[in-house]
């Protein structure tokens, strides 16, 4: 049977994944979930699922997970530290399940292509960040990577094997997040931020749906998954999220997808891909009702914008947008900063950052840890 090891088992995807392992076992066996802090969630998903590896990334917790695991003499290897990822990327497995947030994941992904192990890539960092460098790495290795997102796996089933050169757009849909008819958004809270109107996600995500940064992200994404400029991928916000993603042809011909806004869906399609399983999520209603569409606000949202043009830029500018983002949603998460700036000082670190064109994905690595440091420490001091 197919072995799987899954990197984020406790977050939304992570559990996800889980619940479509659970329906349908022959997809393949858990060999090792690689989870962050929540251990009453990883102590439950080891009893259920009983891998031969767990991976912890914060050691203080370490401990408690040992003696609980020695407590029911479960034949277990634990892994932790800052090499945890890397050591857990090299256990032999079939699929790597990748649901990690952040650019902690960029390191193991490429070690499990390097070892010919195909990826379900759920986290967006890796290909934002150096995506140039893993799509080559997995050319190279002839690695296929199966996307997670709902988008990226709404556009992978309409392009099925269509030849690149036929297309002339894609165009990745959003919900248009909680703030969609908000026009003031300089007193927005947390709770405000967090409360997604179609999609139950993590909270990083959850943030960036807010902002639109999420599907600047997401274009960055689908210029490196599927080999499109970024001049041929737009952006919609539709509301009901019926569509999740449409493809246009050369000859005027466009092929979109459809589906319910659960992600079992695109997880299942991952895991299954080439294969096709009836499923048990909830489905959409026939008929689907009103659907609508608008471009969006890239003035009340200007991180969309500035995705769009590091995407076009590319070398470094990718990788530092990134960076930068995920630092201050991280402080908005922990309340120490105000909505408003998360924009403004992804726009200013994008903006002051000495660009240049990383021949690496150390390079990038590295460009990651020193836009982080300079943030958290002009606020910690």
């Amino acid at each position: 049977m197919r072995r799987i090891s899954l990197f984020g088992s406790t977050g939304s995807i992570g559990t996800q994944t889980l619940d479509v392992l659970s329906q349908y076992p022959e997809l393949g066996r858990i060999v090792a979930l690689v989870a962050g802090r929540n251990i009453p969630r990883l102590l439950e998903q080891i009893q259920r699922f009983q891998p031969e590896y767990v991976a912890i990334s914060d050691e203080s917790l370490l401990p408690e997970l040992r003696a609980y695991i020695q407590q029911q003499a479960w034949p277990i290897t634990i892994i932790s530290g800052p090499k945890a990822l890397i050591e857990m990327a090299h256990i032999p497995t079939d699929l790597a399940v990748m649901a990690i947030p952040g650019t902690v994941a960029i390191e193991a992904t490429a070690t499990f292509i390097m070892n010919h192990v195909p990826i379900a890539l759920a986290t967006k960092e890796v290909l934002v960040s150096a995506g140039a460098w893993v799509m080559q790495l997995a050319r190279t290795h002839q690695v296929s990577i199966y996307p997670i997102d709902s988008e990226h796996s709404a556009i992978a089933q309409c392009l099925d094997t269509a030849d690149r050169t036929h297309v002339k757009r894609l165009v990745l849909t959003a919900s248009g997040g909680p703030f969609r008819q908000r026009m003031d958004l300089s007193n927005v809270t947390l709770d405000d931020a967090l409360k997604h109107p179609k999609w139950v996600m993590g909270p990083k995500v959850t943030i960036d749906s807010s902002t639109l940064m999420n599907k600047g992200l997401e274009v960055i994404e689908a210029h490196h998954l599927f080999d499109v400029p970024i001049d041929q991928i737009d952006v919609l916000v539709h509301p009901e999220s019926v569509v999740h993603g449409m493809v246009e042809f050369c000859d005027g011909q466009w092929v979109a997808h459809l589906s319910g806004t659960d992600m079992h869906y695109p997880i299942q399609h991952a895991l299954s891909y080439p294969s096709r399983l009836p499923s048990h999520w909830p489905r959409l209603s026939w008929p689907f009702g009103t659907m609508t569409f608008e471009l969006p606000d890239m003035i009340r949202f200007p991180l969309l914008r500035l995705a769009i043009d590091c995407g076009r830029q590319g070398g470094s500018a990718p990788a530092v947008l990134n960076a930068a983002n995920e630092a201050m949603v991280n402080l908005f998460l922990n309340k120490k900063c105000g909505y408003l700036d998360i924009s403004n000082r992804v726009l200013q670190e994008v903006d002051t950052f000495k660009h240049c064109h990383p021949t690496s994905i150390d390079d990038i690595v590295q460009i990651d840890s020193d836009v982080k440091h300079r943030i958290y420490q002009s606020v910690t001091g």
